[in-house]
């Protein structure tokens, strides 16, 4: 199932993951040159977790080797998410070392379970945040309820309350000239 992660293919995967995250915030620049910390000694249960999020990412960078773009896009996806996930358990981790490592482990039925195992966590991730983007939208629907009920009569809301969405075939309202 799994391609080799050797040579020019493993080194493209990261450079794309790698660019993709030195641009993505302004706290991961600020970062680079803040004096790094004395790392701790990680428990066994945390290189447990770090391995089994290498092996994830490990999934992805196979799936972008793919010829089917849409499992290429599906990979870089995977990839992101669990290069995250990395650098959130250790920022300061071997990750060249730790993907060589999990990468030979990735073999037959292993690779299999990996897969699933690493799809059901990404389902579920994506999952909760789709919750979360419904109870968003709901919080501001009430909000502008509560703010239209609160303002007298024939008086628009306050400015801080988003005006309520207009029907897609509504005309944009006049602009002052």
């Amino acid at each position: 199932m799994l391609k080799s992660l050797t040579g020019a293919a493993l080194a493209a995967t990261l450079a794309l993951a790698l660019a993709l995250t030195a641009t993505a915030s302004p706290a991961a620049a600020a970062a680079k040159t803040a004096k790094p910390a004395t790392p701790a000694e990680p428990s066994p249960a945390d290189d447990t977790a770090l391995r089994s999020t290498v092996r994830c990412l490990v999934i992805g960078f196979s799936l972008i080797q793919q010829p089917d773009a849409e499992k290429q896009k599906f990979g870089t996806i995977i990839s992101m998410y669990y290069f995250g996930k990395v650098d959130g358990l250790a920022p300061r981790a071997d990750l060249e070392t730790l993907i060589v490592e999990e990468s030979a482990k990735m073999v037959g039925d292993v690779a299999q379970e990996e897969a699933k195992r690493c799809g059901l966590d990404l389902t579920q991730r994506g999952t909760a945040l789709t919750q979360i983007g419904q109870h968003i939208q709901k919080r501001q629907a009430e909000a502008a309820q509560n703010a239209a009920a609160a303002a007298p009569a024939g008086e628009a809301p306050s400015p801080t309350t988003p005006p309520p969405a207009a029907p897609p075939d509504a005309a944009p309202p006049d602009t002052p000239k």
